[in-house]
């Protein structure tokens, strides 16, 4: 880990292990208490529900190429300014949590 750098501890049973805990102390790494499972702050989740959604939508689709089509399709019409407002939201979400 790089100079500045922090740990994401997504409150996973396997980052709470009391050897995960000694382990991180005896190496000096810090960390970010992380909620598990959060989607307001995973960017990519959200994006793909939207994509999913979109796609179950769409009558028929035939086979795999359709179906990339389809995602590919619906990736595009995506707003830029949707996916800024969405890495805003981020920022925001990071400081309700620590």
């Amino acid at each position: 880990m790089g100079s500045g750098g922090h740990f994401r501890d997504k409150n996973t049973p396997v980052h709470q292990t009391l050897l995960t805990h000694q382990w991180k102390t005896e190496n000096n790494i810090p960390s970010i208490t992380w909620p598990t499972q959060s989607s307001d702050i995973n960017i990519i989740k959200n994006m793909w529900k939207i994509i999913k959604c979109h796609v179950q939508e769409t009558a028929n689709i035939e086979n795999r190429q359709h179906l990339t089509a389809c995602v590919l399709q619906r990736w595009r019409e995506l707003p830029s300014a949707y996916i800024h407002d969405m890495y805003d939201s981020v920022v925001k979400n990071l400081f309700c949590y620590n």
